[in-house]
């Protein structure tokens, strides 16, 4: 099914112009980028993944006022800790749900860390508050990084280094550009 939303997708893509009215070209991407992130995250398995959850983890980087070259972040990220499963454990228990968030998460900020929705909103407003302090630490260019991979594993000591999920998010990224790009005639 995935393959044949890809299919469609890219056919339509490549039977009309690129020059889609930006919320339908937009459209066009976030449908692309949801069905790149289910079918190429390695992690997912035989688990039954819902789509409106990935849909979902993306409207709330928007409401998040993550910056649109950062968007799939979440998906990224919740890919490689869990395969997407809200009820994933790892680091001996201690880590749980689609970010794999430890128990000091639930004190500190409240979470319900099986609740996909509500630990991505809390992980989102954590990396936007980091932001500020990434920015003079790491310089513009790499403050959104920083900050996000500071959020995603703890300071550790406060480096400016990309998160280990970033690559998955621009690998991702790029085959969707490719399947924008109309194939010549």
């Amino acid at each position: 099914m995935i393959f044949s939303m890809l299919f469609f997708a890219s056919s339509l893509i490549q039977s009309t112009p690129l020059d889609l009215p930006p919320l339908e070209e937009d459209f066009v991407y976030e449908t692309l980028f949801l069905d790149v992130a289910l079918s190429e995250c390695p992690f997912v398995g035989k688990k039954d993944i819902k789509s409106e959850l990935l849909h979902d983890l993306l409207q709330i980087e928007k409401a998040a006022d993550i910056p649109k070259k950062y968007r799939g972040m979440v998906l990224a990220a919740a890919c490689s800790e869990s395969g997407y499963s809200s009820v994933a454990r790892g680091d001996g228990g201690k880590a749980v749900g689609i970010l794999q968030l430890w128990p000091w998460w639930s004190r500190k900020y409240g979470v319900d860390r099986e609740d996909p929705h509500d630990a991505a909103r809390v992980w989102t407003r954590q990396i936007m508050r980091a932001l500020p302090r990434a920015k003079r630490k790491c310089g513009k260019r790499k403050a959104f990084v920083s900050a996000w991979a500071w959020v995603a594993s703890g300071p550790k000591g406060w480096r400016c280094r990309a998160p280990r999920h970033y690559g998955r998010l621009k690998r991702w990224q790029r085959i969707v550009k490719k399947l924008m790009t109309p194939e010549p005639s």
